[in-house]
């Protein structure tokens, strides 16, 4: 009998603590976002999906709740909520698997009802735009740049990726490389930010003087490859050397034929512009003209011109430009006696000296035969052609007959300095004010 009441006695117990859970339920009296919004794709689903518990004053959940949970975007004019914005609970949380915002922004938060129950407000999140196809790529900046040969660009290149509607386009693959002109670059594969820009690391022009190119292409875009330019110039003068009218000869007193000449150029070769020469007779007498000059844009600078000395033999020439390497550079030249005799060919309509092939060119403009003796020395005439004279034009010497070949006429001594002139009656003409034009020559007596 004891064991009986002993037992009832423990029933009624339990029954009063509710252990069997047949106490009473539990009341939902707050809701909570259990899994916050996050930064969404506009138009598309927010993942993971949005989930709001209904719990009890400690902040359990209700288990057996199974109140309908409406959401609302904050704020709201302008951007839409899409999907199920009302979800009944199950086992006390509303999932809502299918929402999405209609519009990008930033701030944005979620509030949540339920009848009887306080709001509940979400943590803010962003909505971005939807990626768009890549359609376009163009540059954005570093094109038609000036650099020194070997040195980098001030302003690396870039290019723009944007879609069908001109938006930008960001994480589209670029590659840059380098084009004509040498050169190189670093962070040639790149990759377009938020703002749709790619942009090379560093490029660093060739070492010749010229157009340089460089390349960044991204495949199945229009205007792939975008083509930047730069102009290398040349860099600081560093070596001076001969560029011309070394080694010649000319008769004493006379100019030389060919103006001595130097390059100047820089560290790569390349020729350096604007930089004064100075020129100076070393030796042998003579004179100069010009003799300061700036280079040109080939890098040259040329003496004026340069008279031998007085006297046959070597004659020298100095060119100095600051402390370039090379410098100064010396050209040689030899003063030669003038000579006591020349030969003429009369050809056809010219006369040609057989010394240094002056004359020439048919015509009422052609050239003259020019030659150049001592005094007291003499010239012979060689005939070539058929019916020709020559005949003095203010001059003082015997005039021949028309002739033709084979004939020579001389040799006619010219004992006083000074200039003799001739021509061909035929073929040359005195014309006012031109003077003697045609088949005609020119004697220089010194």
């Amino acid at each position: 009998m004891r064991l009986i009441l002993a037992a009832l006695a423990a029933g009624f117990a339990l029954a009063a603590c509710g252990g069997d859970g047949s106490g009473p339920p539990q009341e939902a009296s707050r809701l909570a976002f259990t899994v916050q919004p996050s930064t969404a794709v506009a138009g598309q689903l927010i993942s993971p999906p949005i989930q709001v518990a209904l719990q009890d004053a400690s902040g359990s959940v209700v288990g057996g709740a199974e109140n309908a949970v409406t959401l609302s975007l904050v704020p709201g004019p302008g951007a839409a909520l899409g999907g199920t914005a009302t979800v009944t609970a199950a086992a006390g949380v509303a999932t809502f698997a299918d929402l999405s915002v209609s519009q990008p922004g930033t701030g944005y938060t979620l509030n949540a009802t339920a009848a009887g129950l306080p709001a509940a407000t979400s943590a803010a999140f962003d909505v971005t735009t939807p990626a768009s196809a890549p359609a376009t790529i163009a540059p954005a900046g570093g094109d038609g740049q000036i650099a020194l040969v070997g040195q980098a660009v001030s302003v690396a290149p870039s290019v723009q990726v944007t879609d069908g509607t001109g938006l930008p386009v960001g994480n589209v693959s670029v590659t840059f490389s380098v084009g004509s002109g040498g050169g190189s670059g670093t962070g040639l594969d790149q990759v377009t930010n938020a703002s749709g820009v790619a942009t090379v690391g560093q490029w660093t022009l060739g070492t010749t003087a010229g157009a340089n190119t460089l390349l960044a292409t991204a495949t199945g875009l229009s205007g792939s490859p975008v083509t930047f330019t730069a102009t290398a110039s040349p860099g600081p003068p560093a070596a001076i050397s001969r560029h011309g009218g070394d080694g010649q000869s000319a008769m004493v007193d006379a100019e030389v034929a060919e103006a001595p000449s130097v390059l100047v150029a820089d560290g790569f070769g390349n020729p350096v512009p604007g930089v004064t020469v100075t020129f100076e007779v070393k030796s042998g007498g003579g004179d100069i003209t010009g003799s300061t000059a700036a280079t040109g844009s080939d890098g040259a600078a040329t003496v004026g011109s340069w008279s031998l000395g007085s006297s046959p033999g070597p004659n020298t020439l100095q060119a100095t430009s600051g402390t370039l390497a090379g410098s100064p550079l010396t050209f040689s030249a030899t003063a030669t006696p003038v000579p006591t005799s020349a030969s003429v060919e009369v050809r056809n309509n010219f006369y040609r000296s057989a010394r240094n092939g002056s004359g020439g060119n048919v015509g009422i403009f052609g050239e003259a035969a020019v030659d150049t003796i001592a005094a007291g020395g003499s010239v012979t005439w060689e005939w070539v052609g058929q019916n020709h004279n020559v005949t003095p034009f203010e001059a003082t010497f015997t005039a021949s007959n028309t002739q033709g070949a084979p004939f020579t006429f001389g040799p006619i001594s010219f004992n006083s300095p000074g200039m003799y002139t001739y021509y061909c009656t035929i073929h040359g003409s005195v014309l006012v004010p031109l003077g003697l034009v045609g088949m005609r020559g020119r004697i220089f007596v010194r």
